[in-house]
């Protein structure tokens, strides 16, 4: 099998970051093959699609050519499922990719994780951070089955990059906002404070999202990796440091912060593949970051 660099295969191409990450790489010139367990709503020009149900299959036969995979499919939360079912949908699903991928030439993966693998996001109550601002060295504390199964799908990536060498890119999306739903979007935020100090204030721009697959792709990382996407700016419409102090107390790097530090740090993808996010959101509107 002779591998192209410039064809990419994007599992879940039907979601909401699916549909984007097809429309990021073809736009930057790649040949893309998708796959998701129902048709396109919208057909897709320069666009190779398959229908497979991930949670029977993998992608065998499907790989002739692909230098890598982007893996955006599974549950994307924990509300459309028990919580059993959820984790064993989504870690079969992660099993079924990565170890397909294994028969084949192919050793590069970026996978959607999530905030969630941390344990905070969907907790039962608010929980409070070791320290601030949170990178991808931060303790887990999993307390449901959605979380859990993210947090498994990394550790799987890790443990076959140990014996086979299968390089792979997790990336940590806190809650993904379509610019086309900013009313929405902003209104729930801000009608529920108590979600905002789960997810540390956090969000990324659909478009955003999008360009860290391909930038986490191009980046061609030794390794197992984890990176945390989100803007560099917090969502509130007050004081970062007075939330922080509230929701959490006096804890292990608050005196440090300034009123638009990040709370969930994204500096690591930015180390390791340049991503920065170019686009903010507070409740006045969206501006573009200046490059």
């Amino acid at each position: 099998m002779t591998k192209n660099d410039k064809t990419i295969l994007i599992t879940g191409c039907n979601g909401l970051l699916g549909r984007q990450a097809v429309r990021e790489f073809i736009s930057a010139g790649y040949t893309v093959k998708g796959v998701d367990v129902t048709q396109p709503i919208t057909p897709i020009a320069d666009f190779e699609f398959h229908e497979v149900n991930l949670e029977s299959k993998g992608l065998e036969g499907l790989m002739s050519g692909v230098a890598g995979v982007v893996h955006l499919a599974g549950l994307p939360t924990p509300h459309l499922d028990t919580q059993l079912n959820t984790y064993l949908r989504n870690t079969t699903i992660n099993a079924r990719v990565f170890h397909s991928i294994l028969e084949t030439d192919c050793r590069q993966v970026v996978y959607a994780s999530s905030q969630s693998a941390l344990g905070y996001a969907y907790a039962p109550s608010p929980q409070i951070p070791h320290y601030v601002p949170v990178d991808e060295a931060h303790p887990t504390i999993n307390q449901e089955m959605y979380g859990l199964s993210k947090l498994m799908g990394e550790e799987l990536l890790k443990s076959l990059w140990r014996s086979h060498q299968l390089a792979s890119a997790s990336l940590r999306f806190p809650v993904i906002w379509d610019h086309e739903n900013f009313g929405a979007s902003i209104e729930k935020r801000q009608t529920d404070p108590t979600r905002s100090a789960k997810s540390m204030w956090s969000y990324v721009d659909l478009r955003d999202a999008g360009r860290a697959c391909r930038l986490a792709f191009e980046a061609k990382v030794d390794g197992a990796v984890i990176a945390n996407i989100a803007s560099s700016v917090p969502l509130t419409d007050g004081n970062i440091i007075s939330q922080v102090r509230e929701w959490y107390g006096e804890i292990k790097g608050v005196g440090d912060l300034t009123e638009s530090t990040a709370i969930y740090d994204a500096e690591t993808a930015f180390e390791l593949f340049g991503f920065r996010a170019n686009y903010q959101w507070s409740s006045e509107g969206i501006t573009h970051r200046s490059v």
